[in-house]
Parts: structure tokens; C-alpha cells; sequence
């Protein structure tokens, strides 16, 4: 029953992504349909109209996977290894400051999570 619940919350996380995408497709600029879809999801939790716990088990399990789905596109990088050796020097320093500007953010949006749960409140 436990394989069933998860799978269900993938899919309807699979399907408010797909709605995501609809939404991008009618929209007169470019703006990419995942991004659409976690602002979707986004609200659904925020205003209540969907419970947390109705996607957490299966968005817990796509988080705990999600190295598998980076997998087939670092075997594609591994095709451009002279330029990789080329541009090495800009691509480390665009890579370290990009992830420490995504570890930063992470922490500071973790502090204030953590923050606001102990005193109860939502945020």
C-alpha cells in the first residue's frame, strides 16, 4: 500500500508539472513550465487546497533519487572533454561561485524554516 501512496503522489506531482507546462505554452513569453509548476504547487500547499503530506513521501523519494537523473548528462559532458580542458579555469570559477551562492541561499532559507517552525508559526 505504501508503493501505491508513493506512486500516486508522483504522479500528481507529474501532473501539476504537466499543468506547468500547459500554462508556459499559453503565456506570451518564455518562461520554462517546471518553473510554472512549482509555483503551482507552491500555492496549492500554501493556501491548504492540497496537504503537504498528500506529496511528501514522493517528492521525498524524487529528491533522494534525483543523482540518477544526472547521470545520462554528465556521460554527455564527457564528449566535449577538449573544451572542457580549454575553458577549465572560467568553468571552475563559474561552478564554485554558483554553488556557493546555492549553499548560501539553501542555508539561509533552511535557518529561517527551521526558525519558524520552532516557534510554530507558518511562514
Amino acid at each position: 500500500m505504501r508503493y501505491v501512496k508513493i506512486l500516486f503522489q508522483i504522479v500528481l506531482l507529474g501532473v501539476i508539472g504537466l499543468i506547468g507546462n500547459g500554462v508556459a505554452m499559453l503565456l506570451p513569453f518564455k518562461v520554462p513550465g517546471s518553473i510554472i509548476g512549482i509555483g503551482i504547487l507552491f500555492l496549492l500547499i500554501e493556501r491548504n487546497w492540497l496537504a503537504m503530506a498528500w506529496v511528501e513521501d514522493g517528492s521525498n523519494l524524487l529528491i533522494s533519487e534525483l543523482l540518477l537523473f544526472f547521470i545520462p548528462s554528465a556521460i554527455g559532458v564527457m564528449q566535449f572533454s577538449g573544451l572542457l580542458l580549454q575553458q577549465s579555469v572560467e568553468l571552475l570559477a563559474v561552478i564554485s561561485i554558483s554553488t556557493l551562492s546555492i549553499l548560501a541561499c539553501i542555508a539561509g532559507l533552511s535557518r529561517l524554516t527551521h526558525y519558524y517552525r520552532e516557534r510554530g508559526e507558518r511562514m
